[in-house]
């Protein structure tokens, strides 16, 4: 008896994708050899019954579950059985080509054209049982430019349906489709990847080589002109705004290097920025006294403290400092003193407590209201040892001190050496105490602890 056993292998060409094997009836202890790059796919009945992988399959090692099937129905040591035996070749399939066009596009702007598409894509089967049921069928050979033009069909459908969609989804003008292809393609890839996995195929590599567009429809031509016309605006506020800012750095430097050196000046020569804005107000004060303009109703020192909101009290103390500076110049001022504060009844006129505002009595050393502790008279003594200062001294020979000029008070609010009126010209701090209302309707000004009026206890301000 002649032997059957067979070695059954790939029989088609390099060009071809599926090749079906021509025999039919397998015999145990036959053998089917895969290559590396290929899948073999056993048909009974109609039905895929196995697929094979790449290496060496021998039928008699009833390895197969189908073969092992068959045996277990037959007795004997040899048997044959019918089935059909598909080869795919599972190569990737480089550089295919593809184009589609002319496709009608509608511009957000308005005009319509005729737009197409080009490029190179890689294939290569993923699924070969699916690929031959859906591609191949039962024909005995699928070769290289049968699955070219099959898939450049699919492409085809694909780019044509989304194309334009992928413009609008992107808001890609028509105009720049060039300089977009890469954001094209990321968004027909997944479309198109789905659509070939249906048929066991996958896209290794897909390449938009041309987006072809209507450059001599004037229309087209229009569209450019106005994008360009756009761009140089763009480019002239981008200009523009970066010479303000520049600018704006420069004017800022310059005033950091000019206010410096003015801080600088100030430190050598000795005084404050406070104090050169005082000598402003003075000098000011002085050039409109000297040309008739004083008072508070021109413009004059009294105008300048009234539009500054601070007052009578500090126009006050202002005018003691122009007295002291300018030798009294100035028609509002004159040489006249400021209003003199009224004095409790039967007893000699003192200063006013710098801490509460009570009048206090001559030569008293504590505020009998708030028991404030009272700086002697300046000039006489010293405020912080109580040492005897001689003459127009400006510091405590015992201790440093220094001294308080006449007319001159320190300030509860920021500590400083101003000018005594009713307002601090450094940080505006009230030397007057608040006025309270005694519940019968009475307002205190300066008195003691009780109402005048009905004796009830002064409130608290």
């Amino acid at each position: 008896m002649a032997d059957l056993r067979q070695e059954i292998r790939w029989g088609g060409t390099n060009e071809q994708i599926v090749w079906r094997s021509p025999i039919t009836d397998f015999t145990s202890g036959s053998t089917v050899i895969v290559d590396a790059s290929q899948v073999a796919v056993f048909y009974m009945n109609g039905q895929c019954s196995e697929v094979l992988e790449a290496g060496m399959h021998p039928l008699e090692t009833c390895e197969i579950p189908f073969i092992k099937r068959i045996f277990q129905k037959v007795t004997g040591g040899k048997t044959s059985f019918k089935a059909e035996l598909y080869y795919v070749n599972r190569v990737e399939l480089p550089k295919l080509r593809w184009g589609v066009g002319p496709i009608k596009y509608e511009d957000p702007r308005g005009p319509h054209f005729d737009i197409g598409a080009s490029g190179l894509y890689n294939i290569r089967i993923s699924n070969p049982r699916k690929f031959v049921e859906q591609i191949n069928g039962q024909d005995a050979w699928f070769d290289r430019d049968e699955l070219e033009d099959r898939c450049c069909e699919f492409v085809a459908e694909i780019v044509e349906n989304a194309l334009v969609q992928a413009f609008y989804d992107n808001k890609i003008s028509i105009t720049a489709a060039a300089r977009h292809k890469r954001t094209i393609t990321q968004s027909l890839l997944p479309e198109i990847e789905a659509y070939f996995d249906r048929y066991g195929v996958s896209i290794t590599q897909f390449i938009i080589e041309r987006i072809a567009v209507p450059r001599d429809d004037p229309q087209y031509q229009r569209l450019e002109k106005l994008d360009a016309d756009k761009g140089f605006q763009q480019e002239e506020l981008n200009l523009k705004a970066n010479e303000e800012l520049a600018n704006a750095q420069i004017e800022a430097q310059k005033r950091d290097i000019l206010s410096g050196a003015a801080a600088r000046q100030r430190q050598r020569e000795g005084y404050t920025y406070q104090d050169e804005r005082r000598f402003d107000v003075l000098e000011s004060t002085a050039q409109s006294s000297s040309s008739g303009g004083g008072g508070f109703g021109g413009g004059g020192l009294g105008g300048q403290v009234m539009q500054l909101g601070v007052g009578l009290g500090a126009a006050g103390a202002i005018g003691g400092m122009v007295r002291e500076n300018l030798g009294g110049v100035g028609g509002f001022f004159g040489n006249q003193p400021p209003p003199p504060v009224a004095a409790p009844a039967g007893e000699k006129a003192g200063a006013p407590c710098v801490k509460c505002g009570a009048m206090l009595k001559e030569g008293a050393k504590f505020c009998l209201e708030c028991g404030e502790k009272v700086a002697p008279k300046p000039g006489t003594a010293c405020a912080k040892c109580g040492n005897a200062l001689p003459p127009n001294a400006k510091f405590c020979l015992e201790c440093g001190e220094k001294v308080i000029p006449p007319g001159h008070v320190v300030c509860p609010g920021c500590a400083k050496v101003v000018a005594q009126g009713k307002f601090c010209l450094e940080c505006g701090h009230s030397f007057v105490p608040p006025k309270v209302t005694c519940a019968c309707g009475y307002t205190f000004e300066n008195e003691g602890k009780f109402c005048p009026e009905c004796g009830q206890t002064r409130p608290a301000s």
